[in-house]
C-alpha cells in the first residue's frame, strides 16, 4: 500500500451507476483512483461489435471513459461518444458511435487493452480504467430454483431471484485488476446493477480470491432501489450478502447510504412500475454504516445520484 496520504482507490462496477459514482469521486484531490469494469454486456450495439470483431464489451467501458474525461473539449466529446444512431433503414441503427470509435481504435491498435488506453490519452481521463479482462465470454447466472440463465441481458430479466453468476468459461483477469487490488487502500463496490455490472467482475476466480487476500478496505454503497430482473424484495443486508455469496463471509467493512427522504408523489411514481426503495436494514453488527444525502430530484421527476454529494460523502471516507 502507497503512503495513506494519498490513498489508492479501486472501484468496481460497470454501467450508467459506476460513471455516475466515478464522476464523484474524480474530482477528489490526493487520491489515486482505478476502475475496474465490467466488458460482459452481450446486447444492442456492444453485443454486435462483441459477435463481429470477436472483442470484449466496450459499451461500459465507454461510459466510464467518458465520466472520466478531462478534456477541453469534454462536452462535444462526450456528445459524441454517448451518440446512438436511429435510422431503422441503416446497418448503423441502434449502434453508438462510441462504440464504433473504441472498436475501431482497438482494431488500428491490434490489441484490446492498448485500444483502451489510446483513447483515454485522448480524452485525458482522471484515474485508471482496467477492463476486468481482455476475454470475451458471457456470464450466466444460477436462480434459487436452480435454474441457469445464459448472458447478461437475459439475466437483467430474471423472473426469479438470482443465487450466483459464473462465466462460460475459465479464464484469466486482467493482470492490472489483480495488481490495483493488491495496492489498494479502499475498493468500492456499486452503485448500479447487483449482479450483472458488479458481482459479474467479483465473479472471476482470481479476482476474488486477491479480494479476499487484501487488506484495503471494502465499501459498499448501497443502491437507492430495487431493480426489477435482479434485486426485487432486496433489502440493505440483502445486497451485502449476495457480494458476501461470492466473496466470502463478513468481507465488506462498511455500507454507505442515503439519507435524503423522497417525496411521496415521486417515490408512488416507481412502485406504479415495480421499483421500491431498498429498505435499510442490517442483521450483521460488524458492518459500519455511513448514511448521507446521495440523491437529488430532477426537474422530470427522476431520482438521481448527485455526483457533487458522492464527493462530499466519500471525502470524509479517505483520509
Amino acid at each position: 500500500m502507497q503512503n495513506i496520504s494519498k490513498p489508492n482507490v479501486v472501484v468496481i462496477g460497470g454501467g450508467t451507476g459506476l460513471s455516475t459514482l466515478l464522476s464523484g469521486l474524480k474530482d477528489i484531490k490526493n487520491i489515486n483512483l482505478s476502475a475496474i469494469v465490467t466488458v460482459f454486456d452481450d446486447g444492442s450495439s456492444t453485443g454486435v461489435l462483441r459477435k463481429d470483431f470477436k472483442i470484449p464489451a466496450v459499451g461500459d467501458l465507454r461510459q466510464v471513459i467518458n465520466a472520466l474525461s478531462n478534456s477541453s473539449n469534454k462536452s462535444i466529446l462526450n456528445d459524441l461518444m454517448r451518440y446512438r444512431f436511429q435510422n431503422k433503414d441503416s446497418l448503423l441503427d441502434n449502434h453508438s458511435l462510441g462504440n464504433l470509435i473504441m472498436t475501431a481504435l482497438i482494431d488500428i491498435q491490434g490489441d484490446f487493452k492498448a485500444g483502451i488506453e489510446a483513447i483515454s490519452q485522448a480524452l485525458n481521463i482522471t484515474g485508471k480504467i482496467i477492463p476486468v479482462t481482455d476475454k470475451s465470454i458471457n456470464i450466466k447466472a444460477l436462480t434459487i430454483n436452480n435454474n441457469i440463465i445464459h448472458g447478461e441481458s437475459n439475466i437483467g430479466k430474471s423472473p426469479e431471484r438470482l443465487k450466483k453468476i459464473f462465466h462460460s468459461k475459465l479464464i484469466n483477469a486482467n493482470p492490472d485488476a489483480i495488481l490495483a487490488i493488491n495496492d489498494a487502500d479502499y475498493i468500492v463496490y456499486g452503485i448500479g446493477s447487483l449482479y450483472t455490472s458488479i458481482i459479474s467482475n467479483i465473479a472471476l476466480p482470481d479476482i476474488r480470491e486477491v479480494l479476499r487476500s487484501t487488506k484495503a478496505k471494502h465499501i459498499y454503497l448501497c443502491n437507492i432501489m430495487q431493480q426489477p430482473g435482479e434485486t426485487i424484495g432486496y433489502d440493505s443486508q440483502d445486497h451485502v450478502d449476495a457480494i458476501e455469496e461470492h466473496l466470502g463471509k463478513n468481507v465488506i467493512d462498511l455500507v454507505v447510504t442515503n439519507s435524503f427522504s423522497i417525496p411521496e408523489e415521486i417515490y408512488q411514481k416507481y412502485v406504479d412500475s415495480n421499483q421500491r426503495i431498498v429498505p435499510i436494514n442490517f442483521t450483521n453488527k460488524k458492518i459500519k454504516i455511513i448514511r448521507a444525502p446521495l440523491i437529488e430530484i430532477t426537474e422530470d421527476k427522476t431520482i438521481r445520484h448527485n455526483t457533487n454529494l458522492i464527493k462530499k460523502a466519500f471525502s470524509k471516507i479517505f483520509i
